[in-house]
């Protein structure tokens, strides 16, 4: 493989993988853009690739400053 060909392989690979930021970003997005929809832990860790325990604790840090509470079950911005 030439290092052209190796340099992008490289970067596919960091584009599948996210970085806390990333993820803290785009479960905030999807809350805010789907205001009163309950989402489960289950639909974050599928759509983050974390574990349910991880989007559980960051969800709940995220509660402590923003209006993300648990409602039936899932975790909603009214």
């Amino acid at each position: 493989m030439t290092g052209a060909a190796q340099d992008s392989v490289k970067r596919q690979d960091t584009r599948i993988e996210t970085v806390t930021t990333e993820r803290v970003g785009m479960v905030v997005y999807i809350l805010l853009t789907n205001r009163g929809h309950i989402f489960s832990t289950a639909y974050f860790a599928n759509h983050t690739g974390l574990q349910p325990q991880s989007v559980w604790d960051m969800l709940s840090k995220l509660s402590r400053v923003l209006p993300i509470v648990r409602d039936m079950g899932g975790w909603v911005i009214y």
